[in-house]
């Protein structure tokens, strides 16, 4: 006998498993069974695909097989967090800014693609390059669920603006991790003089 349990039981175990690692619907299927939760393939498909629709879950495809894993939310994504922080410091100039910040942080010539994912202008002062590593590129990128259609060009910034650059990596530190207390020239942090 099959044992009934609210939807959102089995969304949240189904997190819990994803958030140890990524997992075939079998392998849930399995995880599921062991702690006693009698669900039908069918039914696991379908709360998985609805989870995947709603954006909780990514999926990707490794024949024969479906693999899910947690989808990363925006407010920690590289790409949404870079293009935020550069459209309040230079709205103006965020694609250039966009661009210099990802070739730092990546290492690496950026895909259009990838500006698009930060949401910013097109940049104004950009070089296109070839990479002979494109396709490994291409293929790390399909790997974390971001697909770059293969005509997409690959570009360096043609020069940095490295004041704003530093500006943009400090910002981006501040709203990924908790320091804004510890930063210099904070409004909320008093000096003390041996005065006092």
């Amino acid at each position: 006998m099959e044992q009934e349990l609210p939807t959102h039981n089995i969304r949240e175990k189904i997190l819990a498993y994803l958030a140890e690692q990524e997992n075939s619907i079998a392998g849930i299927l399995k995880r599921l069974q062991r702690d006693g939760i009698n669900i039908h393939r069918l039914i696991l498909t379908g709360y998985l695909n609805e989870m995947v629709e709603s954006g909780e879950l990514r999926e990707r495809s490794l024949t024969p097989s479906r693999v899910f894993s947690i989808q990363i939310p925006p407010s920690k994504d590289i790409y949404f967090i870079t293009g935020k922080v550069c459209r309040e410091i230079d709205e103006n100039n965020d694609g250039d800014l966009a661009l210099s910040v990802l070739r730092f942080l990546l290492d690496r010539p950026v895909f259009f693609r990838e500006l698009e994912r930060c949401g910013v202008s097109f940049p104004k002062k950009f070089r296109k390059v070839t990479s002979d590593r494109r396709s490994s590129y291409l293929k790390q990128l399909a790997s974390t669920g971001i697909v770059v259609p293969t005509n997409n060009e690959l570009i360096d910034p043609e020069s940095v603006n490295q004041p704003m650059l530093m500006k943009a990596l400090r910002e981006i530190i501040n709203q990924s991790v908790s320091i804004s207390g510890r930063l210099q020239g904070n409004s909320r942090m008093n000096q003390t003089t041996l005065d006092q």
